[in-house]
């Protein structure tokens, strides 16, 4: 009697321990959702919903003031946002893989936050501190606006950026007149939009007005002429056959090499004015 006792007991065990062990499962198994790696989205200026970024869908909108001129006070805001998703997210989930990606001014805010937060993986969108970008290269001229620089190169920032595109590759127009002349080019023709172009992205938000612009209309002709010389983000010597829109290259490769391969020099940079750049 014994001896069934015992097998009655250990009989008991096992069945506790696969039962505890189902439940373990079963409790992972609830766990791991709240643990799954998860995509912050930030938007740019006038889209405070965060809801018209051009990337793929599937991320977690992150709200913020997000004004037409985001100001120093409103991207404080936004940055205090983003801090508390990024909380939120890893409270309980110690080491949980956390992406965030942000399109222009909301680049400027998801950039400034993963400087801090190395833990983070941030791809930034047309970001105006981009090396190379409006912020690098020209000093603060908007009230309550802070041109705060060049970002600093770190592993886990990547950027991404159209040539041309004003906001984050703007040459400055004393040390690279040309380039600057074609990032003005890329602004009147609406570079900065170039990212919704993507078979994955959602439509650009809708324009206030129904009736095409001048810029509108002009756009796919200027865009036909405007040569993509790649980005830079600094001064580099380049031919002036290279700045060369294609419907002219057959009267460019007529020209003497000595004229085809010069290349402008810089201008002296700006002076530093202190308390503005």
């Amino acid at each position: 009697m014994k001896v069934v006792k015992e097998y009655v007991a250990i009989a008991a065990l096992i069945a506790g321990s696969a039962a505890g062990g189902v439940a373990l499962q079963n409790a992972d198994a609830a766990a791991a959702p709240n643990c799954a790696p998860v995509t912050f989205g930030v938007g740019g200026s006038a889209d405070p919903s965060s809801t018209h970024l051009p990337t793929a869908p599937g991320y977690t909108p992150v709200p913020w003031p997000a004004p037409r001129i985001p100001s120093d006070e409103s991207q404080a805001a936004g940055r205090a946002s983003l801090t508390a998703a990024i909380d939120a997210a890893e409270r309980g989930c110690p080491g949980r893989k956390i992406t965030v990606t942000g399109y222009s001014a909301g680049a400027k805010v998801a950039g400034d936050v993963c400087e801090v937060r190395s833990e983070v993986q941030c791809n930034l969108i047309a970001d105006p501190r981009r090396p190379g970008g409006i912020e690098s290269n020209y000093p603060s001229l908007l009230p309550g606006y802070t041109n705060a620089g060049p970002r600093p190169v770190k592993s886990n920032i990547s950027q991404t950026c159209a040539s041309h595109d004003w906001v984050c590759d703007s040459p400055n127009v004393l040390t690279d007149p040309v380039g600057a002349v074609q990032s003005l080019v890329g602004g009147f023709t609406n570079r900065h939009m170039d990212y919704y172009k993507g078979p994955q992205e959602p439509a650009a938000p809708a324009q206030e007005s129904p009736v095409p612009t001048p810029k509108q209309v002009l756009e796919p002709v200027v865009q036909a002429v405007v040569p993509d010389v790649p980005i830079r983000d600094e001064y580099v010597p380049t031919p002036i056959a290279a700045y060369a829109p294609p419907v002219l290259k057959p009267v460019v490769d007529l020209l003497p090499p000595e004229v085809k391969n010069w290349t402008p020099p810089p201008l002296p940079a700006l002076p530093h004015i202190p308390g503005i750049n």
